[in-house]
């Protein structure tokens, strides 16, 4: 697939960079002097201004915390030992996040729908291990489901700890959980989204909640903990997904000219 082995990444880093080393007083010259093509030696831009205008506002957003690193909206970035990351590397991973977050959200939207699959949309099989499949959802989101909402003193646990200590809750029919961390949709073994036609249509499909416009190849170059951020470096691909099992190479390579340790895991097991 041309997007995954022509990724947004390595352009919006090069041009990071060159702001950053080649004294340029806007992203703007940066962009106007880059040559057509871009050669970054593994990979080939023919239109670079053309990518770059799809990601600018992460790229910009990156130069200018660089330049400024005192601005207040600055996320906090620590490595995986707590210490904070100093502000250059903070901005990059955070834009490198957003863009190839957003870019994984277009692969999906070309890989998705041919597959006519409702994997996403449905709880646990019989036999599986796991009890349930939970959707999470913004707090506006919940108002696109007519089901139950349990939202008491025994919802107020992470969804780890209830997962452990209040199993038996997922036995019954799909509901809406208030956790401490928010919403989630909760489908149980042989339940699926309320949402779900019963010809495999979303009824929402326009309206759907962000999650279910998400890959199943998951961008965890920062992982938001709190009011923080912790530095990951990885790409999260679920085998469960047929595309994911039939681009596995593909993923890979996509993974690697990213700079990223790519991670190949089951969801429903």
């Amino acid at each position: 697939m041309g997007i995954m082995a022509r990724p947004a990444w390595p352009l919006c880093r090069l041009t990071i960079l060159l702001f950053v080393t080649g004294g340029f007083s806007s992203l703007e010259d940066v962009i106007d002097e880059l040559p057509r093509p871009v050669d970054t030696g593994e990979c080939v831009y023919p239109d670079p201004g053309t990518i770059l205008a799809v990601h600018l506002e992460a790229v910009a957003g990156a130069v200018d915390h660089i330049c400024n690193p005192s601005i207040s909206d600055m996320a906090q970035v620590l490595d995986e030992t707590g210490k904070p990351c100093d502000p250059l590397e903070a901005a990059v991973l955070v834009a490198q996040q957003e863009v190839i977050s957003k870019e994984l959200e277009e692969i999906n939207s070309i890989l998705c729908g041919p597959c006519d699959c409702t994997l996403c949309c449905t709880g646990p099989k019989a036999d599986d291990r796991h009890d349930y499949f939970e959707i999470p959802l913004a707090d506006k989101e919940t108002d696109f489901f007519e089901l139950k909402r349990i939202e008491n003193d025994r919802t107020l646990f992470t969804t780890a700890q209830l997962a452990e200590k209040e199993w038996e809750f997922f036995r019954h029919a799909p509901a809406l959980f208030h956790w401490s961390s928010g919403w989630s949709l909760v489908l149980p073994k042989n339940s699926s989204c309320p949402n779900l036609s019963p010809d495999g249509l979303c009824k929402i499909y326009s309206n759907r909640p962000t999650v279910c416009r998400k890959p199943q190849i998951f961008s965890y170059v920062i992982e938001k903990k709190g009011n923080q951020f912790i530095k990951r470096e990885k790409l999260l691909a679920v085998t469960d997904c047929p595309y994911v099992n039939e681009l596995k190479e593909e993923i890979a390579e996509y993974g690697r000219l990213c700079g990223l340790e790519v991670l190949f895991s089951r969801n429903k097991i």
